[in-house]
């Protein structure tokens, strides 16, 4: 799944498989963080299982995200990560702020520092061979050092594998009282 935002063109596109979904709108403004599994103000705690999300400063074209879709940018992923050994983001790398493979450990290897802290998700088979984390939809997220705000990134595309084992629940989010702030199912 991919979300690319726009604030000037006020779009946002979703694209879920082969699916592209397209709405107008703006996103208000939320807390500095990013949370992975939950919203901070809400709860609406993900149920399920979350790997390989990346975000970037820029709205990711279409080709971009098939070609990330497909596998062909999908870095390999090793089964016994080591701290010395760090998975390459690969192609688009460009405008990259956050790259979490979850293989692991919760560590952002986009070489920008925005590592994330776990809390509570536990690691599970993922995709590329690699882990992924699952979270529970009662009370795990992974609280994330990146400030997502469109005043701060007026573009950006967030990008996840995403396991639902239901219909409810939070992605991705830095909402703070609106819930035109996250990604949710």
């Amino acid at each position: 799944m991919a979300v690319v935002y726009d604030q000037d063109a006020e779009t946002v596109k979703l694209y879920v498989n082969d699916q592209v979904y397209e709405e107008q709108g703006r996103l208000g403004s939320g807390w500095e963080d990013a949370y992975i599994g939950k919203s901070p103000s809400y709860g609406a705690h993900f149920s399920g299982s979350i790997d390989e999300v990346r975000i970037y400063n820029y709205a990711l074209t279409q080709s971009e995200i098939k070609a990330l879709y497909a596998g062909g940018t999908t870095p390999s992923a090793t089964a016994s990560p080591t701290p010395s050994t760090q998975p390459t983001p690969a192609l688009p790398s460009r405008g990259l702020v956050v790259y979490y493979p979850f293989d692991g450990d919760a560590r952002d290897y986009s070489g920008n520092g925005n590592d994330g802290s776990n809390y509570g998700a536990t690691f599970v088979s993922g995709i590329s061979g690699g882990r992924a984390l699952q979270f529970d939809g009662k009370d795990d997220y992974v609280s994330a050092l990146v400030n997502i705000n469109p005043d701060v990134m007026p573009q950006m595309t967030m990008i996840a594998w995403v396991r639902a084992d239901d219909d409810s629940g939070t992605i991705i989010s830095h909402d703070n009282g609106g819930y035109d702030d996250m990604i949710a199912q």
